[in-house]
């Protein structure tokens, strides 16, 4: 009788040493707190704080104030760009937001991601793999 309550000891302990993850999407969506107050628009660029550093994310619907809600940190999106700049597919590009737009231009700017289609003189957006960088 005592090594039966043994073993049903030892398989509880085991059963609750598992510990399981459950799946929540493909990683371009995080949860977001907007602890500003204003409310964020759908579409609305935001720098996020991440691991010390600073990303960018593009709000997936309305966020109110002090409200959670959800933020884009990855995908192809198409962003205001500074007109006077000129870029290639895949070049870096930094989120300039005294101006709020793209450019390739890094000083004291937030990393956007990669150039996703080239732009020209002139164009006043750009396409961005947002947050996508190359090792």
């Amino acid at each position: 009788m005592e090594i039966i309550l043994l073993l049903i000891g030892l398989v509880v302990l085991l059963m609750t040493m598992n510990v399981n993850a459950t799946y929540k999407g493909v990683g371009d969506v995080v949860k977001w707190l907007n602890e500003e107050s204003s409310v964020k628009v759908e579409g609305q660029i935001v720098i996020l704080p991440y691991g010390g550093r600073h990303c960018l994310g593009v709000c997936k619907a309305p966020i109110a104030a002090d409200g959670e809600g959800s933020m884009y940190v990855r995908g192809l999106f198409e962003m205001p760009a500074v007109a006077a700049g000129s870029w290639n597919v895949g070049e870096p590009l930094y989120w300039d937001s005294g101006n709020n737009v793209v450019t390739d231009v890094a000083t004291t700017n937030v990393f956007a991601g990669l150039a996703g289609s080239k732009k020209y003189v002139l164009d006043t957006t750009a396409w961005v793999n947002l947050n996508q960088y190359i090792d």
